[in-house]
């Protein structure tokens, strides 16, 4: 366990588990809090929210800089353990729904994405002419690669080599 001392002047100690015991201390109306254990989610004390997975990555993780967003590996947000934390931009940790889609399409030769078209976003390309408009990057990773068979394009050359 690590001992850690907050800005507003408390202390806590941060197990690499995931848990934050908080001290005990005397708030401003002169009455005694007893010491706590915390494993998920934040806290506030005098005005101020403490995140636990914030607190266990400062704690632990190396990398740690207040900039960086933290991240859960396993994408539980209760699992605050400092193996299942990594930090990472703000950025990188959502990706736009439009994004994953073009990257969907980025994976297959032969394919792009236009967004515009909602019905039938991902197109098989051949020489730069659309042959055919699909709902998925890889029907149309597909039909691409039927219309380079038909041009004589070499197995390496395609997305699915054992389909043809």
């Amino acid at each position: 366990m690590k001992h850690i001392e907050l800005s507003n002047g408390r202390s806590l100690w941060v197990s690499p588990d995931g848990y934050v015991t908080l001290n005990a201390y005397v708030n401003a109306a002169g009455i005694r809090i007893k010491s706590r254990e915390i494993s998920e989610g934040s806290f506030r004390i005098i005005g101020k929210t403490f995140y636990v997975h914030r607190l266990v990555a400062q704690a632990y993780l190396k990398s740690f800089r207040p900039g960086l967003v933290v991240r859960h590996i396993d994408g539980d947000p209760d699992n605050c353990a400092a193996s299942n934390l990594r930090m990472g931009r703000a950025k990188a940790a959502k990706l736009s729904r439009s994004a994953v889609l073009k990257y969907d399409a980025l994976k297959y030769f032969g394919v792009s994405y236009y967004p515009r078209n909602r019905l039938r976003p991902y197109h098989a390309i051949s020489f730069d002419k659309i042959v055919s408009s699909h709902k998925t990057a890889i029907s149309a990773a597909i039909a691409a690669d039927a219309e380079a068979v038909k041009l004589g394009a070499s197995d390496l050359l395609l997305n699915f080599p054992e389909l043809q």
